[in-house]
């Protein structure tokens, strides 16, 4: 408990939640991103707004429902869908300041579409599940930023991130191998 007390908290405070912001949270209470989008906006007083496990699959319902959110977390491939929604009825998400995407591999194009779609937001890659409790790097997409994009990103607040050797040495930062 204390690994994910710490990571929820250094989220909570790399990221700027604050009192009183509503998180939309996506998805499923089996999932590690679940305390993400959960717990820690709920560490900062904020307001979680759950969404029904059939509603997540249906980007027409679930885009209302996200009006009021000021934190949004979704795979690439929801992402995509949200994005392409938002911009056919050219709506916006008015109150979103951060527009997180993580879990699988996320294209840069999507990033593109995402930076036009949600021009007011931060948005962020997150990556590390494996390596970590939820996350451990972080990435702001930029359109200055945009070579760095396939990054992992830098470390969040208590973690460390290493690149080894086929040894497993450490590397001097800039040498390529495994993280």
């Amino acid at each position: 408990h204390a690994s994910l007390a710490r990571r929820l908290l250094g989220l909570r405070d790399a990221f700027g939640m604050r009192l009183g912001e509503v998180s939309a949270a996506l998805a499923g209470q089996a999932f590690d991103i679940w305390g993400f989008e959960v717990l820690a906006p709920l560490l900062a007083g904020g307001e979680v707004r759950l969404s029904a496990p059939d509603a997540v699959g249906d980007v027409e319902r679930l885009l209302p429902g996200l009006a009021s959110a000021d934190s949004l977390h979704a795979v690439p491939a929801l992402m995509r869908e949200v994005v392409r929604r938002v911009r056919e009825t050219r709506g916006t998400l008015p109150r979103l300041r951060r527009a997180f995407v993580g879990g699988d591999a996320v294209p840069a194009d999507l990033l593109d579409e995402m930076l036009a779609a949600f021009p007011a937001a931060d948005v962020r890659v997150l990556y590390g599940p494996t390596e970590a409790t939820i996350v451990c790097a972080s990435t702001l997409a930029t359109a200055e930023a945009r070579p760095a994009w396939q990054a992992v990103g830098r470390p969040l607040p208590g973690a460390r991130l290493y690149v080894l050797d086929p040894s497993g040495n450490v590397l001097p930062q800039g040498i390529p191998g495994e993280l």
